[in-house]
C-alpha cells in the first residue's frame, strides 16, 4: 500500500535550514500534560489519527523529542496527541515554537520528488544536523530541473518485516521550493 498526501506538495519553509522530510511546525508552544494536548500547527494536513508522530525541538542546548500518537485532528491547523494512543496520558516535555511535529511512521519505501522548477536544490538527510554545503548526514541531492524532467530520490528502506522509521529523514533547500512525498507502506 502507498500513502501520498491529499496536502500534495511539501514546501521548504526557511533556505538552509533542515527540517522533517514530512512535519510540520508547532506554532504554539506546548507544555508538560498528563493529558491528550492539541498542539498547534502549521497544518495538520499530512497526519492520519492512529498516526505514530514525534514532537521534537532542537531550540536548546539538545535535542528534546518523544514519540506520540495522534488522536483525534480538530482541524486544518491542530492535532490532539497522547502517549499512548489512548485517551488516558499526556507529554512529557515542553516544545517552543521552533519545534516540529514529524511523522514518524514504519515505512518500506521512501520516494522524494522535486518539483519542476525550482530555484535550487534539495539536499535530503538522515539527521537534522543535515548540511547541504558540506553534505554531512546528506543521503541524495535532487538538482533542481526547469523545464526538464523531475528528480527523485526512491528507496527501500528494508525488505520484508523490518520497516524503517519516516521520522528520520530530513531535508534542507531555498524557501518556497517543493517536493512530493510517497510512502510505501507493504
Amino acid at each position: 500500500m502507498k500513502r501520498a498526501f491529499a496536502s500534495g506538495f511539501f514546501t521548504i519553509a526557511s533556505t538552509n535550514t533542515p527540517q522533517p522530510l514530512v512535519g510540520t511546525t508547532i506554532t504554539t508552544a506546548v507544555a508538560p500534560s498528563n493529558n491528550p494536548v492539541n498542539v498547534a500547527v502549521a497544518s495538520s494536513a499530512m497526519f492520519n489519527v492512529g498516526d505514530c508522530v514525534l514532537l521534537y525541538d532542537g531550540s536548546g542546548s539538545s535535542v528534546v523529542q518523544e514519540a506520540v500518537y495522534v488522536i483525534a485532528i480538530p482541524d486544518s491547523t491542530h492535532v490532539r496527541v497522547n502517549a499512548t494512543g489512548q485517551q488516558n496520558s499526556g507529554v512529557a516535555n515542553s516544545y517552543s515554537t521552533s519545534g516540529f511535529v514529524i511523522l514518524n511512521i514504519n515505512v518500506n519505501n521512501v520516494y522524494v520528488e522535486a518539483k519542476i522548477g525550482n530555484a535550487a536544490l534539495l539536499t535530503l538527510g538522515a539527521n537534522h544536523l543535515l548540511n547541504a554545503t558540506t553534505g554531512a548526514y546528506a543521503i541524495a541531492q535532487l538538482v533542481n530541473s526547469l523545464g526538464g524532467p523531475p528528480t527523485n530520490f526512491n528507496a527501500a528502506e528494508t525488505v520484508g518485516q523490518n520497516p524503517g522509521a519516516i521520522g528520520q529523514f530530513w531535508i534542507v533547500g531555498t524557501a518556497a521550493d517543493s517536493y512530493l512525498v510517497t510512502l510505501g507502506l507493504d
